[in-house]
This record gives structure tokens, C-alpha cells and sequence, in this order.
């Protein structure tokens, strides 16, 4: 099997232990609040403060990335969110929860641009997007067994021995990628235009709000759907762990379509737009219906379409920037969509506290997902990409020519270029 697949194997595990141990505080949170006499509320904030940290170092560890490399700075982030996961397990108030979670979230803010990093490194173009999906799979099955592994912990020992446990899996996996991790090729060594440069291309911001809107959906939906099915549906715990289970296995099944889709209709949007729509009726309905089944099918169906985006999400800034930059964009736009953790949790639980109901939090979670799509329906045919950098830059800013291997872009209404329609 060629190296990079290696590679690919290594990273998804990676994955699947980063969202195994970001998805226990969901399922833990009803009894942390119990225990600790925490409100709607501050059970939110306790849920958002994991973001504060995530957002501070995501841009600064992709544009790390961009010039040492990825071999230190993934098993290092690996190792320090894994301390800070067992220490969850210590707290005993809401100052020392919101501590440690926030320095939870300092270590996995840097894997995500890291990786994908790693991956636009190992991966040639024609394969990138179905290979994020089979990375961004382990996302939702990372989440999927920390609500069946939590539930039967918690019910077995309680909450804080889930903590403890989870966290012993990333040590092992931090020592096998510091052990066989390396960059194909050295880093650093071009520039290609300044973070500021990056940061004036309309694209990137395009990108980062359309992922805000979209996650604020992803965020809120994973963070309060354990406590509604206990509060506001009634389901006992070991029901609750497989409904709330159900979408995240199906979520995995969402993160391969939506790769493969993505390669294979050569056109990002054609898949983000429709799954995005799709995936807002879908649990709009597992809300409104009442029942099992309903739930199930309606929550399950919403994540799997839901699933479908990422994929071909961070593929655009793989296909449309140079390699050098990649890090620091997919930081950038990373870092703005996980704002979103800092306002959906609070701001469903602030919701749920104010009208005693779950009915407003869902409908800022089906809000938010129509409009990523709208933003990215609107858009999709005038982001500036590569070519248009350096026609607006000059040639002196340094953004390069594009190399002699680069796939001619298929012209779009008035010769604008497509997302990713890519000629092959």
C-alpha cells in the first residue's frame, strides 16, 4: 500500500480520538450540572469554553504548519489535549470546569489545520476530497462512540471516571505519529504571499462565514441533542445513548458520500448546497414529530446530510490556493467557524433557560444551516481563487505563477471560475 495511505490511516485514528474526547462533555453534561448545581445556562458555557481555547490557537498552529512542518506540532497537540481531557474528570466547580476546558481546547485547536495540512501535503489533488472524507468520517464516529462508550460508563462509574478514560488513547496515538510521521516535503521554504494578503481575498471570508453559520448548526445540534433527548423527550439513558448515537454512525456514512460526490461531480458546491437544505428539513422534522422513530430517522438523516459538507468544504481552499498557504487559510477558516462553539451552546442553553422549552434552540440550529447554503448558493461563482490573487496582487506581491501541472478551471457564467470545476 503506498505511503500515504499510511498516512491517511494515522490521521483519521487521530481524528476519531480528538472527537472521542470532545464529545464526552455532551453526553456528561446533564450529571456534571447535577452535580454541580449548574443551570441551563452554565451548562452551555461550560460546553463553549472548549472553543475560546480551540480558536486562539487554530491560526496560529496552521500558519506553524506552513513553515516547520507537521511532524512536532500534531503529536504535541495530541499529548496536551489528552491531559487536559483527564483532568475534567477533577473539577469540582464552574471556575475549574471552564479552566480546564478551555485549555482542552488550546490542544485541539491544533490538530484540525495541521492535519489537513498534512493531508493537502501527502494527497495529489484528484484524490483530496475523498480523502478528507475518510479523515472527517472518524469526526462522527469519534462522537458516535463517546455517547455509547459515556453512557455506559457513566452508568457503570460516573462521570468523571469518563474522563479519565478516554484520555489514555491519545498518548498512544501521539507516540505513533511522532514515531512515523514525516512532511514528503521540507516546509518553509517558499513564501507565497503574507497572511494579510490572505486574509484580503473576499474567498477566505466567503469560506469562513458560510462554515460559521453551518457549525453554529453542527455545534448547537452535538452539544444539547444528549440533554434533550433525557429532558425533553423523556428517554431513558440507555435509549438516549442510542439515539443520539445513530446520527454520528450515519454522519460517517455522510463524510465518504460527500467525498466522493465532491471528486467525482468535480463541482463543491453541487454537494454542499443541497445536503445543507436537506439536512435542515431533516431535523426540523425529527424535532416536530413526536415519537422514536421520528426522532431517529429525522436526527440521524440531518447529520448524515449535515456529514456530506466538510469534504468538499475544505477542499476549496486545497484546490484553490498555493500548497504554502493552505495551512494558514484552512486555519483561518477553521477558526472562524469554531466561533460558533463559543455562541451555539450558550446561546441554545440561554434559549432553553429563557422559554423552557427546546423549541428555539432547534430553530436556530435549522436557521443556521439554510443560511450556510444560501451564502454558499450566492457565492459560489465569484470567490477569487489562485489565479485571481495574483492578477490583484501583481506578480511582486508573491503569489506565484501557477505551475505547469495545475488543472485548467472550466469557466463559468461570465468567465468567472467554478468552485473546483476543475478540467482535468
Amino acid at each position: 500500500m503506498p505511503r500515504r495511505y499510511w498516512i491517511l490511516t494515522l490521521l483519521t485514528v487521530a481524528y476519531f480520538v480528538n472527537y472521542l474526547d470532545r464529545g464526552a462533555i455532551s453526553v456528561a453534561i446533564p450529571f456534571i450540572g447535577r452535580d454541580l448545581s449548574l443551570d441551563h445556562t452554565q451548562m452551555g458555557l461550560a460546553m463553549s469554553a472548549f472553543f475560546l481555547g480551540f480558536v486562539l490557537l487554530e491560526l496560529p498552529a496552521g500558519w506553524l504548519a506552513d513553515r516547520i512542518g507537521c511532524r512536532v506540532l500534531v503529536p504535541a497537540g495530541i499529548l496536551w489535549w489528552s491531559v487536559f481531557s483527564f483532568l475534567t474528570g477533577t473539577v469540582g466547580s464552574l471556575g475549574s470546569l471552564l479552566a480546564v476546558r478551555v485549555a482542552f481546547g488550546l490542544g485541539e485547536g491544533i490538530y484540525p489545520p495541521t492535519s489537513l495540512k498534512a493531508l493537502s501535503l501527502w494527497m495529489p489533488r484528484r484524490e483530496r476530497a475523498r480523502a478528507n472524507g475518510i479523515m472527517l468520517a472518524a469526526t462522527n464516529l469519534g462522537l458516535a462512540v463517546s455517547v455509547l462508550l459515556g453512557a455506559g460508563i457513566i452508568y457503570l462509574w460516573g462521570w468523571r471516571a469518563l474522563f479519565y478514560l478516554i484520555a489514555l488513547p491519545g498518548a498512544a496515538v501521539a507516540w505513533l505519529l511522532y514515531r512515523y510521521y514525516r512532511d514528503p516535503v521540507p516546509c518553509g521554504e517558499k513564501r507565497t504571499g503574507s497572511l494579510g494578503q490572505l486574509v484580503r481575498l473576499p474567498a477566505v471570508w466567503v469560506w469562513s462565514v458560510a462554515w460559521l453559520a453551518m457549525f453554529i448548526a453542527f455545534w448547537g445540534l452535538s452539544s444539547w441533542l444528549p440533554t434533550y433527548l433525557l429532558q425533553g423527550r423523556h428517554f431513558p439513558l440507555a435509549v438516549m445513548g442510542v439515539v443520539g448515537s445513530v446520527p454520528y454512525v450515519l454522519g460517517v456514512v455522510g463524510m465518504l458520500l460527500g467525498g466522493y460526490l465532491s471528486d467525482r461531480l468535480r463541482r463543491r458546491a453541487v454537494t454542499i448546497v443541497p445536503a445543507l437544505g436537506l439536512g435542515a428539513v431533516a431535523i426540523g422534522l425529527g424535532y416536530l414529530l413526536p415519537g422514536f422513530w421520528p426522532a431517529l430517522l429525522g436526527f440521524g438523516l440531518g447529520n448524515l446530510c449535515i456529514s456530506m459538507v466538510p469534504s468538499a468544504f475544505y477542499s476549496l481552499p486545497m484546490d484553490s490556493l498555493p500548497p504554502e498557504q493552505v495551512g494558514a487559510a484552512l486555519g483561518l477558516v477553521n477558526s472562524v467557524g469554531m466561533l460558533s462553539g463559543l455562541v451555539a451552546p450558550t446561546l441554545i442553553g440561554y434559549t432553553i433557560d429563557r422559554t423552557g422549552g427546546f423549541g428555539g434552540g432547534f430553530l436556530i440550529i435549522v436557521g443556521s444551516l439554510v443560511l450556510s447554503a444560501v451564502l454558499v448558493l450566492a457565492v459560489r461563482e465569484r470567490r477569487l481563487i489562485w489565479p485571481a490573487a495574483r492578477e490583484a496582487f501583481g506578480p511582486a506581491s508573491g503569489w506565484p505563477s501557477l505551475p505547469a501541472d495545475w488543472p485548467r478551471l472550466a469557466p463559468c457564467r461570465g468567465g468567472l471560475p467554478c468552485d473546483g470545476a476543475l478540467e482535468h
